[in-house]
């Protein structure tokens, strides 16, 4: 059976040296019984959180840089699926159960406040800045294909948002200025450009209508950055004077997938190179590119990184076990 908040003592293994530093430090962790550890955003205190998979369903977790990992459960949900943290330690996700799928707020204390979007059946949120304010989508109904964006200050006050042109648009990730970004979807939904929203409500796309774009951060500065895709998966940043940039991992990779950026500009992810074997990535704003990965790893998703330039994410090892880690690279 399970309980909404449990506490479990992660396996900590200090001190693991990467291959693309020798200097790094990488504390990883296990979650026992779970076949996925998945970390999915890190905050400047350096705790993680996300989620892991168990025979049971899918659940919350929060490592804290004393090595204690406390596992939780929005109380009534099958699956609690975090997706950020902020600086006072409030996690966000969604969750799902009973025919309810709505986001949550697990506050530093580990209580729980549920929200959905007024006159939604589906709101999913994406990300959390470090005020509180939370972006996602929404679906009206639970057969409706067109997602709606949303916007929820720390009051708990949603407010649903458009980008002209589009047919739905799905909200990713906000700043402290509280600028959006995300993507909006064109004719039937399989083309997707990018957007911003800034603070004074004016949504615009961007990108090339030949690709589909997927957003997945933005500073500070208002630097966005995430992947676009044709025959393959590349990254792009976009400047706040509006110019993209593309990117691929060297040496002929065959995918390029950013999954987070910080204030300095830089970019972690994973990529798969030409022998089809994954790998984590660090790139700087500068377009240094560093390949990732930890000791023993034979598939890393590098996922979340700190303004300091601590990072999070999984690998797995030669013999198939998942692990969480964190640390400076």
């Amino acid at each position: 059976m399970k309980r909404s908040i449990r506490t479990a003592i992660a396996t900590a293994l200090a001190s693991l040296c990467l291959c693309a530093s020798a200097g790094a430090t990488i504390v990883t962790f296990e979650i026992p019984g779970a076949w996925l550890v998945l970390p999915v955003a890190i905050n400047a205190n350096g705790a993680v959180t996300g989620q892991y998979n168990d025979s049971n369903g899918s659940h919350g977790f929060l490592w804290q840089p004393d090595g204690t990992v406390v596992t939780f459960d929005v109380p009534g949900a099958v699956n609690t699926i975090p997706v950020g943290i902020n600086a006072g330690g409030e996690i966000t996700g969604w969750c799902d159960g009973q025919q309810v799928h709505s986001g949550f707020v697990r506050a530093a204390d580990g209580s729980f406040t549920t929200f959905s979007v007024p006159d939604g059946d589906i709101t999913v949120p994406q990300r959390t800045n470090k005020n509180g304010w939370i972006v996602g989508y929404y679906y009206r109904s639970s057969r409706s294909k067109r997602p709606h964006a949303f916007l929820r200050d720390p009051s708990g006050r949603t407010k649903e948002f458009y980008v002209p042109g589009g047919h739905g648009a799905i909200a990713s990730v906000i700043n402290k200025s509280q600028t959006v970004a995300g993507e909006v979807l064109l004719g039937n939904g399989d083309t997707r450009l990018g957007f911003i929203r800034k603070v004074d409500g004016i949504a615009r796309m961007f990108g090339d209508p030949q690709f589909s774009y997927d957003v997945v951060g933005i500073n500070d500065t208002g630097t966005i950055a995430g992947s676009f895709w044709g025959s393959q998966s590349e990254g792009f940043v976009r400047t706040s004077d509006g110019v993209i940039t593309t990117f691929t991992a060297p040496n002929g990779p065959k995918q390029t997938y950013p999954a987070a950026m910080n204030n300095a500009g830089t970019i972690v992810g994973t990529f798969t190179d030409s022998s089809n074997v994954v790998h984590g990535f660090l790139r700087k704003a500068g377009g240094t590119f560093t390949s990732f990965d930890p000791q023993n790893s034979v598939f890393t998703w590098v996922t979340a990184i700190t303004n300091k330039g601590t990072i999070a994410g999984t690998y797995t090892d030669k013999d198939g076990v998942i692990f969480g880690f964190t640390g400076t690279p």
